[in-house]
């Protein structure tokens, strides 16, 4: 070891560059995080796509259900029988999905 003037050892300069077992580690741990990560953002896309969906025929369905309420006993059989699905319901929901039971 070499010594400066005031009589202290001076330590070597050690390597500040990555090693490439440490760019290989850090590659694998970022691919596996990748791995694990990637179909929880597809399904949480799904899941809100699915949530939207639900939301919006439960507004029709709320809709209906308070137009009808306003109608009176005799009138009812008949509103029900000409119900249809709203003009604003989205282009992908097709109309002979949508069934009374």
């Amino acid at each position: 070891m070499k010594r400066c003037m005031n009589n202290r050892p001076v330590a070597r300069q050690q390597a500040r560059g990555t090693s490439a077992l440490e760019v290989i580690v850090a590659f694998t741990l970022l691919s596996s995080v990748l791995a694990f990560s990637t179909p929880l953002v597809v399904r949480h896309g799904r899941l809100l796509t699915s949530q939207r969906d639900y939301r919006l025929a439960l507004d029709e369905l709320s809709n209906e259900l308070e137009r009808l309420t306003a109608l009176s006993n005799e009138q009812l059989p008949a509103a029900v029988e000409q119900l249809t699905p709203s003009d604003f319901r989205p282009p992908d929901c097709h109309a002979e999905d949508l069934k009374a039971n």
